[in-house]
């Protein structure tokens, strides 16, 4: 029993240690396996390749990548990139998946928020277990960071001039070629010099002088440094209306030359600026120019002739002047123009606390007469939107509107019995007017004599019925028939004055010849009440 208990327990060693062997291996394979597979990655290879490079190989890559310059101690340009982009910096590589592909595979290295340069990794078969290994192929440093750290200088000055960088005197003859600034429009020829260098990153001192006199430095910008013997050169800008064709000595102006887009055209009425087809402003500006311009501008093909013209500024302006407008309210009125309250403000207040203008000469003949604001809105150049309300309960005021450019408030409600008076005032004086029309100059001049003892004498009213009467040549019986006489847009001004309506179609048959005339439209009415009873002032044909 013995000897089999001895037996067993051999065995079961002799098993585990079989086993513990073949434990330790495969964990050593699968450790071999795993640290094949993770070299195998590119990120692995391209995060080792930054590991190895050191401060060495960085700057011998920027002594390779910059260029040197007479105006610059190179070595010391090196350590300054260096010691900018590099030194103590976590560099970190970012694989750029639209670069890559099978087999080879880019990486973008960065310093912060500057991307240096590109890592090109190409894969090889040297690793175990079959799976591949990157070698480095190159590393190019970016154009961009190539500027950031060796800039690129354009440098203009006048031919004859010399120019110092960086303390270290000009070497050599520049490129001969016209002004930077006004080739196009006053062509002086090759006049300047054009000189082209590097400047590594650091101090850039740049200065310029001729016969001994310093130059002024007119520009510097992206690189760019223009000097002049006048450090005064015009810079000329034209506003116009957009969609404008722009001439400066005869030569027209390109996009280039556009400075802004969509400024408030400049002729604006303040209270029409935020409507939806306002026009708008273009302005241009041509810098450098060595005396006045000529300027012309085209709208449409047409030359546009008003202009401010200040210190070396042109505003242009639509040659069709705005339009001015009136509106006639009830003292106390909440006033809206194109949706902008104008109650009260008084730059557009004409008149305070007067009568109608319908009615302003016969002032003293008023009685109780309805006061009114006056408000004008000048050089307007859309027909205004009206909103008049009644400032204790809100109600809207119907705006009318009296002539093509003055509109009034209708303020005072009607009795039935005030309002059938007006009618028929309006309708007597309309049908005596339809038959002095149509008769013309009858034999007893009746309907002559009948419009005129309805009117007030001297008032325009009377003068206009005394021209006509000289036109009338005609005499001639007609039939008259009213297919329509309706009277409304009735207006109080006082207690004895008042505007109404008349709206008349009316055609007249003639008596013994074949012959059928019409008559169609609309009088405003103006009435006063004198001594001699009620009397048309005002005769006014309007658009229906």
């Amino acid at each position: 029993m013995n000897n089999r208990n001895t037996a067993f327990k051999k065995g079961l060693l002799i098993y585990g240690a079989v086993l513990l062997f073949l434990v330790v291996v495969s964990q050593i394979v699968l450790w071999a396996f795993l640290s094949s597979y993770q070299k195998s990655l590119p990120e692995t290879a391209a995060n080792s390749f930054l590991k190895k490079a050191d401060e060495t190989y960085w700057k011998g890559l920027l002594t390779e990548s910059i260029h040197g310059s007479p105006y610059s101690d190179k070595n010391a340009d090196v350590n300054s990139a260096y010691d900018t982009y590099f030194k103590d910096k976590a560099l970190k590589v970012r694989r750029s998946a639209l670069e890559s592909k099978e087999g080879y595979q880019v990486f973008k290295i960065r310093s912060d928020d500057v991307e240096l340069g590109s890592l090109y990794l190409k894969e090889t078969d040297d690793g175990s277990f079959g799976m591949a290994r990157w070698k480095t192929e190159k590393l190019s440093l970016t154009s961009a960071f190539l500027d950031k750290v060796n800039a690129p200088i354009t440098l203009y000055l006048p031919k004859g001039a010399v120019f110092t960088v960086n303390g270290v005197s000009s070497a050599g003859k520049g490129e001969e070629t016209e002004s930077p600034y006004v080739t196009v429009f006053e062509n002086k020829g090759k006049n300047f010099e054009k000189h082209l260098f590097r400047l590594p990153c650091g101090k850039q001192e740049i200065a310029a002088s001729m016969d001994g006199s310093s130059l002024p430095l007119s520009e510097n910008e992206n690189g760019v440094y223009i000097f002049d013997l006048s450090g005064e050169r015009i810079e000329q800008t034209i506003t116009v209306p957009e969609g404008a064709e722009v001439y400066v000595n005869e030569v027209r102006l390109t996009t280039e030359y556009i400075t802004q887009k969509g400024v408030i055209y400049p002729f604006l009425n303040p209270l029409e600026q935020g409507l939806k087809d306002a026009p708008k402003s273009t302005v241009y500006t041509v810098k450098g120019l060595y005396q006045k311009p000529a300027l012309r501008v085209l709208y449409g093909g047409e030359e546009l002739l008003g202009a401010e013209k200040g210190e070396n500024q042109a505003v242009y302006a639509f040659n069709e002047k705005g339009v001015d407008y009136r509106l006639e309210v009830p003292i106390g009125a909440v006033v809206k123009v194109n949706g902008v309250d104008v109650s009260d403000k008084d730059e557009y207040i004409e008149a305070k606390d007067v009568p109608s203008l319908d009615v302003k000469d016969y002032e003293a003949e008023l009685i109780n007469p309805v006061k009114s604001v006056i408000y004008s809105f000048k050089g307007m150049m859309f027909v205004p939107e009206f909103d008049v309300q009644n400032a204790d309960n809100g109600e809207k005021y119907t705006v009318t509107k009296a002539t093509q450019t003055e509109y009034i408030c209708k303020n005072t409600p009607f009795s039935d019995e005030i309002l059938q008076e007006y009618t028929q005032l309006g309708t007597d004086f309309t049908v005596a007017m339809m038959e002095y029309m149509f008769f013309g100059r009858d034999y007893l001049n009746e309907t002559f004599a009948r419009v005129l003892s309805l009117t007030r004498k001297g008032s325009p009213a009377y003068q206009s019925i005394m021209d006509s009467y000289a036109g009338m040549y005609w005499r001639r019986q007609y039939v008259i028939t009213y297919n329509d006489l309706h009277v409304d847009n009735f207006t109080q001004y006082a207690d004895n004055a008042f505007s109404c309506d008349v709206h008349y179609d009316v055609t007249g048959n003639a008596v013994n010849v074949s012959r059928v005339d019409y008559a169609k439209g609309v009088y405003r009415l103006v009435f006063i009440k004198g001594a001699e009873g009620w009397e048309v002032i005002k005769l006014t044909l309007i658009d229906e």
